[in-house]
């Protein structure tokens, strides 16, 4: 498996590349929804790979990286975005075209105006600038002070059987429940400790991108649910209209869950994207 050790962790990752070796291609890095990981994104590689070399990263604490270190029980922005630099370090790689879904794109946003040289390129799938209130009441189990205690009491899987957060919402149709399924399962292996800081932390005002977003300097695409309960038409709009190289595609109708749906069409997006800033 890959691995990249770095910041006394490890970090997974999956690389695709299906390049002919004779051309020249640059770095894509993907990343993940809240509670997920490499895996997510595993059906947008046939598209984007054939082009380019795809990096799929687990965040600390997700997928097969490691897990927080038992004496610590927070989780910053700071941190995800300084592992983010050593991966890059470690893998040689100087500059990225960045893919992100959800809180992968939340955090995208902070990575390329925290450290705009090591983006060429942003696209932002199912991105919201902080997580709204009812969300945040989402992670809440009665007989808890708040999400990060009910995990911390009940066990993972316990917790994300009972709240089922990783959607929030009932599935539409077959696919969808799968695919909300899958997570449930995966996110239920999490650590306790890991789940309660992430929790901490996108329900804290430091997750709030809104003042980063005239920071970015990429040309960014930003892929709009038109029906998601995690942001709004205003909120993407304003998006749009704030981040100075900014185009939107806006997907009637679909819900935040889009970019599993339909990977395919996203990959698609984001390929002509990249391809037109390369």
């Amino acid at each position: 498996m890959p691995i990249a050790d770095v910041n006394e962790g490890q970090l997974f990752y999956a690389e695709d590349d299906f390049v002919e070796v004779w051309r020249p291609h640059q770095p894509v890095l993907m990343n993940h929804y809240t509670w997920g990981d490499h895996r997510d994104l595993r059906a947008w590689v046939p598209t984007l790979a054939r082009h380019y070399r795809v990096l799929r990263l687990d965040r600390r604490g997700n997928g097969f990286s490691s897990p927080l270190p038992l004496a610590e029980e927070t989780m910053s922005m700071e941190r995800i975005l300084t592992d983010f630099v050593a991966f890059l370090d470690h893998t040689g790689i100087d500059q990225v075209h960045y893919v992100g879904t959800s809180i992968g794109g939340v955090i995208g946003v902070a990575f390329a105006a925290t450290y705009p040289e090591r983006v060429r390129s942003l696209a932002l799938f199912s991105t919201p600038c902080y997580l709204k209130p009812a969300a945040i009441d989402s992670f809440r189990v009665e007989g808890y002070e708040d999400g990060a205690s009910a995990v911390l009491g009940m066990g993972s899987w316990a917790y994300f059987h009972t709240t089922g957060t990783v959607a929030g919402h009932t599935p539409s149709s077959d696919k969808e429940r799968f695919i909300q399924q899958d997570r449930l399962e995966r996110a239920s292996q999490l650590p306790p400790r890991t789940v309660a800081a992430a929790i901490r932390l996108y329900s804290s005002p430091t997750c709030n991108i809104t003042s980063l977003l005239g920071k970015i300097q990429a040309p960014t695409l930003l892929v709009s649910p038109g029906d998601s309960i995690v942001t709004t038409a205003e909120e993407q709009a304003m998006m749009r209209d704030t981040i100075p190289n900014c185009e939107q595609h806006t997907v009637d109708g679909a819900r935040n869950e889009y970019p599993a749906l339909e990977p395919d069409h996203c990959a698609s997006l984001a390929l002509d994207f990249i391809q037109r800033h390369s």
